[in-house]
């Protein structure tokens, strides 16, 4: 029990382990804004030029030294930088000004209004705060100032200006109407602000962000839950593959029999043997689907060949091909969570009643012929399993409505889950080597695609990380100014992976979701939790096959949470994309392989363990072949299976 304390005590330490002195992640800062006489402060939220230096600010509003606030120039309220007339006490204060220098700001401004020489406006006024002993500048945006064609004066989470040369004084940004509408709220009548103190402080962000955990719950669930199903579905399938070989020797045995005993002539002899057929129940059988996926070396290049193939499409043309993905989450997203709704909502009895026609029944109406061959077309569905399709066709075509919504991630995640829990649970490997074939060459496709394509890119960037994302790996050019997401083309997001906000960042509440549009997120590819996913099904395929406690499906499963924590590890250590599967496939693989060696089974799961029957047909094996002949003709049995919504 104390071991589990200090486990514990371990891990929330270093989840609440925060950062050393170092670059902040966004410019976003807090300004405590007190009214000394009258103790009321309120916390308003402004960006900081020097946020990509080292130069941190105070973690605390209580660390912070109190600047008191002045006016420039010869009135209260004045922020114009050319008036020249200079108050003597502006000396350790901070002194607001506007941002943009204009032709009715003054003579000062005049030289800034020629083309490309508003650059150095800002240093000017910068000079001017510290030729007087200003000891924070303070700089006034209008939102929404239309500076430049599709250009607007915006404070977004990576606002500075690059123009700023050198400065000894911390520069802090707001809007204009932040200051005189709510700070100046809170000094009292006839001050005009003269005395408020401002204190700028920025708390200091988490190594880990809780965003990580959240993605981890969601990538272990989905492995746990698709790879049980995968082993569940394995020894169905496999059960009713037996079955059916067995009711085909009953069905021959009965063909036999009714040969050679009938007396009659050859036309009531084949009515005899339709007859035995009919009430044998053992006609018009079609063949299962079979208990594994066919797997072999051809299979695995054409799958390496598809993956690369499409990777390619989405590089070069990125901006179709992200357009094609989203109507495929749709349509893939609409069909895995139908069935898992279906599979969970199973063993409850209600809605089980049918609609009055099937699919090919509409189909012979209008076309006067079925169109489709599957059995859910053949049969009328069922009320629920109506209601449960356009449920999840609702949730998908929502999600693609208001997938630039900040919130939509929500969505995402969920159709996200079921997909991954579906594609686990369709593709079942027969053996392990045939998996290992397959993630040794997913560990190297990941890595090379990401570590390796930057050497032979003309930009070097990585290629899987400018499909996922869509923007530029390179950090923006010295002097390129920052434009605000509202007014950029930024690339929309591939919605094959898992995205969770920064929900630790200290200045989650600075983000104004109008100009930044989305929170900066932490991503996972469903291809790091599906690939990992087919090993972790295997695994419950053995413990299912063998008929004992689940063993090989559980260590798979930690083996798969402690490397994808690793990885998680690996990203906050070298703040750049990781390619998870070069942590994930020996994290998962290699304890599979080690206990099994233990156990002495590792040939057994490296060739497949061969299956045994289940109980069920066990019981049908021991009846024997003439059991279905010696059933009475006269009567006829009639069964409803409800095999859509059965767990496999």
């Amino acid at each position: 029990m104390s071991a589990t304390c200090n486990a514990i005590c371990i891990v929330l330490t270093v989840l609440s382990w925060k950062g050393v002195a170092s670059q902040y992640d966004s410019s976003y800062a807090f300004v405590d804004v007190k009214n000394a006489a009258t103790n009321q402060h309120e916390r308003f939220c402004v960006n900081y030029e020097q946020f990509k230096t080292n130069t941190n600010l105070p973690t605390t509003a209580e660390e912070a030294t109190a600047v008191k606030m002045s006016w420039w120039g010869s009135e209260d309220g004045n922020t114009n930088v050319c008036k020249t007339e200079i108050r003597p006490n502006m000396a350790g204060t901070v002194v607001p000004l506007n941002y943009r220098l204009e032709n009715s700001s003054g003579p000062c401004a005049y030289p800034f209004q020629k083309q490309g020489a508003w650059r150095g406006a800002f240093q000017y006024q910068v000079d001017q705060l510290t030729q007087h002993n200003v000891s924070t500048g303070l700089f006034l945006l209008r939102r929404g100032y239309n500076f430049f064609t599709n250009w607007h004066d915006f404070l977004f989470s990576d606002f500075y200006d690059p123009d700023l040369n050198h400065s000894s004084i911390p520069l802090f940004f707001t809007y204009n109407h932040t200051l005189f509408d709510d700070m100046l709220k809170l000094s009292s009548p006839g001050q005009s602000g003269a005395d408020l103190e401002m204190r700028f402080y920025r708390p200091p962000s988490h190594v880990f962000d809780a965003s990580m955990l959240i993605i981890w719950i969601l990538a272990v669930f989905s492995i746990t839950m698709g790879g049980y199903w995968s082993g569940r579905r394995k020894i169905s399938l496999h059960s009713k593959e037996r079955k059916y070989l067995v009711d085909q020797e009953k069905q021959t045995s009965v063909v036999s029999q009714s040969t050679t005993t009938t007396t009659m002539d050859d036309s009531e002899g084949t009515a005899d043997v339709e007859r035995l057929r009919d009430t044998s129940g053992l006609r018009q059988q079609q063949p299962p689907q079979p208990a594994t996926t066919p797997v072999n070396c051809c299979t695995i290049i054409v799958m390496l060949i598809v993956i690369v193939g499409v990777l390619m499409l989405g590089y070069y043309f990125r901006f179709v091909m992200v357009y094609i993905f989203n109507v495929l989450l749709v349509i893939g997203g609409t069909f895995a969570m139908f069935g898992c709704l279906a599979a969970l909502v199973g063993p409850i009895p209600c809605g089980r009643c049918r609609v009055c026609k099937s699919i090919n029944d509409l189909t012979q109406s209008v076309f006067k012929r079925e169109v489709f061959h599957w059995d859910c077309c053949q049969q009328r569905p069922m009320w629920r399993s109506v209601f449960l399709f356009l449920l999840s066709a609702s949730v998908t075509i929502t999600w693609f409505i208001i997938r630039n919504n900040a919130y939509a991630f929500i969505l995402l995640d969920i159709i996200n889950v079921c997909l991954c829990i579906h594609v686990i649970k369709g593709l079942r490997f027969p053996s392990l080597k045939w998996l290992a074939l397959l993630l040794v060459v997913m560990f190297v496709y990941d890595m090379f695609m990401v570590f390796g394509t930057p050497y032979i890119t003309s930009d070097g960037c990585s290629i899987m990380v400018q499909v996922a994302v869509g923007s530029d790996c390179k950090p923006a050019q010295t002097g390129q100014y920052p434009i605000a997401p509202v007014d950029a083309n930024i690339p929309e997001i591939l919605p094959m992976l898992f995205r969770v906000p920064r929900l630790s960042d200290p200045m989650l509440s600075c983000i104004d979701l109008s100009v930044d549009l989305q929170y900066r997120p932490i991503m996972l590819g469903l291809g790091d939790i599906i690939m990992p996913g087919f090993l972790v099904g295997y695994c419950f395929g053995v413990d299912l096959t063998m008929k004992r406690r689940l063993f090989y499906g559980p260590i798979s499963v930690l083996s798969y949470g402690v490397g994808l924590i690793v990885t998680f590890i690996a990203l906050t250590l070298m703040k750049i994309a990781q390619p998870a599967l070069i942590y994930l496939v020996p994290f998962t693989f290699v304890p599979v392989c080690l206990v099994a060696l233990c156990r002495k089974e590792f040939l057994q799961l490296w060739n497949g363990v061969e299956e045994t029957d289940g109980p069920e047909v066990l019981a049908v094996l021991e009846s024997g072949p003439s059991s279905a002949a010696s059933s009475n003709h006269g009567t006829m049995h009639h069964h409803v299976a409800d095999n859509g919504n059965t767990i496999h």
